[in-house]
């Protein structure tokens, strides 16, 4: 027989253990309250926390940065554009000044003789961009000459056997076309060239640069999908649990049958392998979102869900003007358009006949101490003129009717572009219409669904109904909250290509909820 005071004895260890709890958590509280400045003095030698071993906490506009930053592709693209960059400064260079100073010495020797000579020269030459160059030059020489016998003792009557002479010169000279690249086009059509590639390259590297950011913010929202999937199957789970412990509690109690907490059971595994799926998808979301953004595969990311989930106005017309001005590919058309019309008239240019003409003017002076007579100043005007023409080469004429077909073509090309941009954006309107109302039914049907699970609920402990009605009520439940996310974030998706199809950011409604006007409604 089991002692009274015993089972007394032990009602009582609860509140005795609790109470003991109380006294053992006070004594720790006083203990590290006398600890607390000891422990801040020495907190300078404390280690650091390890921070990779926290997830990164990252907003949308973040992920987008980083991927910018680190996204390989990308930087390849980058690299790309500086040697392109690189080819349009050894352009430009053309049109510099050039200064160019050179020296020339020589020594002379034989048993006779021995001189020495000296040279040095400057110039400074420009070219222009009309075909022409202007040069400007000067030079300065100096020779000593040396001999063992007097050659001529009538000009040397103090020295004998030597002899020196200096002679300074400076001229300008200017060439200039008068008809084949005698234009601004024709002169400078590789620089003008450079700039359309280098144009070209940093259009191509913004169109990749909209195509990162729209596949980042697709991988950002199917994370935040997948989270909110989580939340949805844990929520579920738990409220499945809750009915396989009521059910095997009316089993009990004789209420129900084996084959309803059976039932019960089988909704239980199917919610946790749901679960686990979720979780899975979540990791491979990451995992994609992670590559793109360019960080090590494995990298833990934590994205903040502070994004905006306003609806936008559907003002197809303004979109479909807006890409056309906006979008990157439209505009490498346009500049590949006037790169063709350089073409032309280079071809036009090339069916000229040459005709150069150059001028140069010279003075020099030479002056010997040795000899007064030679002191002289000499001027040199010169003018020459140069022409040139093939009269059976047609290969101008064909250059010119090709560079005019490949206009008309790319002509076309750029109004099939045109179209096309605005199918698309046609497309992409009807698709945000078409997720906007049905949003607006999930959100009553979900409402609807929340309402018929209660009233399940209810109903089924108060056993007026079954397990299996209860089981279909959750379905509905679970099957209209995931419906609702799942079409929230492709209406985000979809606005996100929205702003893809634009070439630009598309602004969301203000806070107070009134729409922007329609020029205000995108940034480029």
């Amino acid at each position: 027989m089991q002692n009274p005071f015993s089972r007394a004895g032990t009602a009582f260890m609860p509140a005795l253990s609790f109470e003991g709890h109380r006294l053992v958590f006070f004594s720790l509280c006083l203990l590290l309250s006398t600890a607390l400045p000891m422990q801040a003095e020495m907190s300078v030698a404390a280690p650091i926390p390890n921070a990779a071993d926290a997830p990164l906490l990252l907003s949308l506009q973040e992920c987008i940065e980083i991927a910018l930053e680190k996204n390989l592709g990308l930087a390849s693209t980058k690299d790309s554009i500086l040697l392109v960059e690189s080819s349009l400064a050894l352009q430009q260079n053309t049109f510099e000044p050039k200064l160019h100073t050179t020296y020339l010495g020589s020594i002379y020797n034989s048993h006779l003789m021995q001189d020495y000579t000296n040279e040095v020269t400057l110039a400074l030459t420009q070219s222009h961009k009309y075909g022409g160059t202007i040069s400007l030059t000067s030079s300065l020489d100096w020779a000593e000459h040396e001999s063992e016998y007097r050659t001529d003792p009538i000009y040397y009557p103090n020295e004998f056997g030597s002899k020196s002479d200096f002679t300074s010169t400076v001229g300008i000279s200017i060439s200039q076309n008068l008809l084949k690249g005698a234009f601004e086009k024709a002169a400078t059509v590789s620089l003008r060239q450079a700039e359309f590639d280098v144009a070209l390259a940093q259009l191509d590297l913004d169109e990749l640069t909209q195509d990162l950011a729209l596949s980042v913010k697709r991988a950002f929202y199917d994370v935040l999908k997948s989270q909110e999937y989580i939340t949805v199957m844990q929520s579920s789970l738990a409220a499945t649990k809750q009915d396989l412990k009521i059910a095997e509690l009316r089993l009990t109690e004789g209420l129900s049958s084996r084959l309803d907490r059976s039932r019960a059971e089988l909704v239980y595994i199917n919610r946790e392998r749901d679960l686990n799926n979720a979780k899975k998808q979540l990791q491979s979301s990451i995992d994609s979102l992670v590559s793109l953004m360019g960080l090590e595969i494995g990298t833990r990311i934590a994205p903040v869900p502070s994004i905006d989930k306003e609806r936008v106005p559907i003002l197809t017309d303004e979109w479909i003007e807006q890409a056309f001005h906006s979008r990157p590919d439209i505009k490498a058309l346009d500049v590949q358009r006037k790169k063709y019309e350089l073409n032309e008239d280079i071809a036009e240019d090339n069916r000229l006949p040459t005709l150069e003409a150059e001028g140069s003017f010279l003075m020099s002076e030479t002056e010997d101490k040795f000899r007064e007579s030679l002191d002289v100043t000499e001027r040199t005007w010169q003018f020459s003129l140069r022409f040139e023409h093939s009269f059976f080469d047609t290969s101008n004429d064909e250059l010119l009717i090709q560079s005019r077909i490949a206009s008309r073509q790319l002509a076309r090309t750029l109004e099939d572009a045109k179209r096309e941009i605005a199918i698309s954006i046609r497309e992409i309107s009807r698709q945000l219409k078409q997720l906007s109302e049905d949003m607006e039914y999930l959100e009553r049907s979900e409402r609807v669904a929340s309402e018929q699970l209660e009233l399940a609920r209810l109903s089924y402990r108060e056993g007026l109904i079954t397990n299996r009605d209860l089981i279909a009520a959750e379905n509905d439940y679970t099957v209209a909250r995931i419906e609702l996310i799942r079409a929230t974030y492709d209406y985000l998706s979809t606005v996100a290509s929205l702003e893809r199809a634009l070439g630009a950011t598309l602004h969301r409604k203000n806070r107070a909820g009134t729409a922007q006007a329609g020029s205000n409604l995108f940034t480029p």
